[in-house]
């Protein structure tokens, strides 16, 4: 009838956006990217990627636009060829903007030092926004933004394929969406494959939303942070009338999917306080 899974943040979670995912591939003609590689799941963004061109003629203005955007990265020849390493932050696709993308970044350079179509078009539409505006799909509904990460990309032998992974507002245009993005990946003669996912949205006034929340507050004392909305998506998609709840609090940061995951022994009891009263107040007649 009522289910909660404890996959994300306290106050409670009662709409998550959909989860979109685009592949896209294209081949070039381009002789002078030999290979790019960055990401290795498509839900974070990428913390690192690499990059071998032909020739040596790089290092002075590789230096200079890591200079530029205070990037560290690093540079070296090999058997005539150049490879590049350039270093971004990670953080979870639904928040891409407390990351820094190390894999639009670099195709950005690689595209002011070359004509790769296929960096152009990551630099061209992905650089530098996670909003989706240069693909003209930016939305904000109810439950905030529409957001884009570039979390795979991988090109080599000229070809390549590069993953981005959306989080939908419910109450977003799904095919104005995906009209817009053909029309992106149309113009440089690619081609995508697209899938959907459906968001969550259950009544923040219902019975089983109210009563975890109340269950929130008598252990916490919380009355600023109410009922809320993520882009994360969590195992409440899985089931009906059931929601995220807990167990990251509001104002801590336990590095979720980051290096050094943790939770403090005494976040993990309050939270199970919490979980023991939410159950006695939805089971009790």
């Amino acid at each position: 009838k009522m289910g909660f899974t404890p996959d994300a943040d306290f106050p409670v979670v009662y709409g998550e956006k959909g989860n979109c995912h685009f592949i896209i591939k294209g081949k070039t003609d381009d002789d002078k990217v030999i290979s790019i590689h960055s990401g290795r799941v498509v839900n974070i963004v990428p913390d690192q990627a690499k990059a071998v061109l032909k020739g040596t003629d790089y290092e002075e203005s590789y230096n200079a636009f890591l200079k530029e955007n205070n990037f560290k990265g690093s540079l070296e020849v090999v058997d005539g060829n150049t490879h590049l390493f350039l270093k971004g932050k990670s953080a979870h696709a639904s928040q891409p903007q407390l990351g820094n993308n190390a894999a639009s970044n670099l195709c950005h350079y690689i595209a002011s030092v070359t004509d790769n179509s296929y960096a152009k078009f990551v630099d061209e539409y992905l650089y530098n926004d996670y909003l989706g505006e240069k693909f003209n799909v930016a939305f904000t509904g109810e439950m905030g933004a529409l957001t884009v990460n570039l979390g795979i990309l991988n090109y080599e032998n000229n070809e390549g394929s590069l993953t981005l992974d959306l989080r939908l507002p419910h109450d977003s245009d799904n095919d104005e969406l995906v009209k817009n993005v053909d029309e992106a990946v149309n113009k440089y003669g690619f081609s995508e494959e697209h899938d959907i996912g459906p968001a969550l949205y259950v009544d923040p006034n219902s019975e089983l939303v109210q009563k975890l929340h109340e269950s929130y507050v008598q252990f916490t004392n919380d009355h600023e942070h109410g009922p809320q909305t993520i882009g994360g998506g969590t195992y409440a998609k899985k089931m009906p009338n059931c929601v995220a709840f807990g167990c990251e609090f509001p104002g801590k940061n336990h590095h979720m999917h980051e290096e050094n995951e943790l939770i403090s022994l005494d976040d993990l009891l309050t939270a199970a306080a919490i979980y023991a009263q939410s159950l006695y107040n939805l089971l009790k007649k």
